[in-house]
């Protein structure tokens, strides 16, 4: 797979988590108090609900089932914890050996105000029409060779 493909996947993960945490936690409250609340919610429910179907006499004596004998289950929390999974298990894929291997027979360059892919090409090749072969090595940070901005760190390949 290709590495922007790589990228884009990555930034998409993590765009979807940072997503579903925001949702969590919206009202402003922190998400132990959103969780808290969201299943004081369900026991509520679930014990109202409980008491309606079971309201009989012979019931008097028995305690209600619920979250004591088995805890209702938590969209939420779940929803929590695989967003946080999903945050901690999202790192940047390492290159394959190969691209190390061709980035460390190239060179770094910084762009000073006012060079061109022209004006970096003379400067290492002797020859401003060589500035294709910067572009194409810095396809990644450098999607239009038109514009190329000072502080840019781009690869000049030997």
């Amino acid at each position: 797979m290709r590495n922007d493909v790589k990228v884009g996947m990555l930034i998409g993960t993590a765009l979807v988590a940072a997503a579903m945490v925001t949702v969590a936690v919206w009202p402003g409250a922190s998400i132990e108090a959103r969780l808290l609340r969201t299943s004081r919610t369900a026991e509520a429910e679930a014990s109202q609900g409980g008491a309606s179907t079971h309201a009989g006499a012979s019931d008097a004596g028995r305690p209600a089932p619920g979250p004591a004998s088995q805890p209702p289950r938590d969209p939420l929390r779940e929803t929590l914890e695989a967003a946080r999974a999903a945050v901690q298990s999202v790192q940047p894929a390492a290159d394959p050996p190969t691209a190390q291997v061709a980035t460390s027979t190239m060179r770094t360059h910084v762009v000073q105000p006012g060079q061109t892919l022209s004006h970096i090409a003379q400067q290492y090749y002797g020859s401003a029409t060589q500035w294709r072969k910067i572009a194409e090595a810095n396809k990644t940070v450098l999607p239009d060779p038109d514009r190329v901005r000072p502080g840019m760190r781009l690869k000049i390949p030997e």
